[in-house]
């Protein structure tokens, strides 16, 4: 099932795909629903959703949409669809020196950098990789803290949501991945070239710099 979450706050839920048409309810932000259709300038979505009394139905602006996977029925926040790509690639890792993943180097051709070998730090590479097989623009930029400018901030963590860390002494430095879990002093996160490849790794929470979430 195709579901998408509401990014903005109260979103007008209209009956017809077009802002001439009635107001029929105001949509949350992080709400759920169930993607049926889009009007053909892909401009508005058709969605519902079980609600209370009957379902709730109707159109709004595919640009306060996102689209996610779960389950929309339930109510469930699902993830975000960058999230689900990057949990494909767990695993993707560094070569033996004197050779190069060409999956990694796929990663680097989405930033301006464009490295070629593996070898070169590619956490914010797969970054953009993930976004921009998600459909979204990411930083294009192979430089950790980079991400501190993109979307817009979040003061709370949220599922796939883009986690900024400082990586060293140096102001310059840093990592990028996508947020999992909260344990304890820990941030479980999802991102690249942690221990040469792409996995799950708790980070101490003091390194964090920033939530980022599109906007």
């Amino acid at each position: 099932m195709k579901a998408v979450e509401v990014t903005a706050n109260a979103v007008l839920l209209r009956s017809g795909p077009g802002s001439a048409f009635p107001v029929l309810a105001y949509l949350p932000r992080a709400m759920v629903l169930e993607r049926l259709s889009a009007s053909p300038d892909g401009e508005w979505l058709e969605v519902r959703r079980a609600a209370p009394g009957g379902v709730l139905a109707g159109w709004a602006e595919a640009r306060n949409l996102l689209l996610c996977t779960g389950d929309a029925d339930n109510g469930s926040r699902g993830q975000p669809s960058w999230l689900a790509i990057a949990k494909r690639e767990i695993g993707v890792r560094d070569y033996p020196f004197g050779m190069d993943n060409p999956r990694i180097a796929a990663y680097h051709a989405t930033t301006t950098l464009r490295a070629t070998t593996d070898k070169v730090p590619w956490c914010s590479a797969f970054a953009n990789w993930c976004m921009r097989q998600a459909g979204l623009r990411g930083t294009d930029s192979a430089a950790a803290r980079s991400w501190l400018a993109w979307g817009r901030p979040l003061p709370h963590p949220r599922t796939g949501c883009v986690v900024v860390l400082r990586g060293g002494a140096n102001p310059t430095q840093g990592h990028v991945a996508f947020y999992i879990a909260y344990r304890g002093a820990f941030l479980d996160l999802l991102g690249g070239d942690r221990g040469d490849q792409v996995s799950v790794y708790p980070y101490p929470a003091g390194l964090l710099l920033g939530y980022r979430w599109p906007g």
